[in-house]
């Protein structure tokens, strides 16, 4: 795993207006990278730059995702390379809060340059993960 560059995120989120856009309650869901009733983001691992995110917007989200999301780990050219084995969020990835390695919960703190704040590089642990 150690060609893991980035997590593609694939979350059905529960309740929209627990996430502040720009400040204010999202309670429409209008939050960018939202694809149907998932939130899509691809997040850079060691940065904690999000892709393809809009200048200007930021985000603070607490999603109740429990068992309804998939994750993947991307190498450089955005390959899927191995899927999370877990039906809970990779918690040491997504859950700022928590710390612990897994989560009901989406909790990330996102600035209008697009990088998560207060990211740090989480450690892969190759056992967690399925190849693809």
């Amino acid at each position: 795993m150690t060609e893991a560059r980035f997590i593609e995120v694939h979350a059905a989120v529960r309740y929209w207006e627990d996430g502040l856009l720009n400040g204010k309650e999202d309670s429409e869901g209008t939050v960018p990278l939202r694809v149907g009733e998932d939130w899509r983001p691809t997040i850079e691992l060691a940065t904690g730059r999000i892709l393809e995110w809009p200048e200007g917007f930021e985000l603070k989200t607490c999603y109740k995702v429990c068992d309804a999301g998939e994750y993947w780990l991307l190498d450089a050219n955005g390959k899927r390379i191995a899927r999370w084995k877990g039906a809970c969020v990779p918690a040491h990835f997504l859950d700022q809060a928590d710390g612990g390695s897994v989560s009901d919960y989406i909790i990330l703190n996102i600035g209008a340059d697009g990088l998560v704040k207060r990211w740090k590089h989480p450690c892969v642990e190759a056992e967690r993960w399925a190849p693809v």
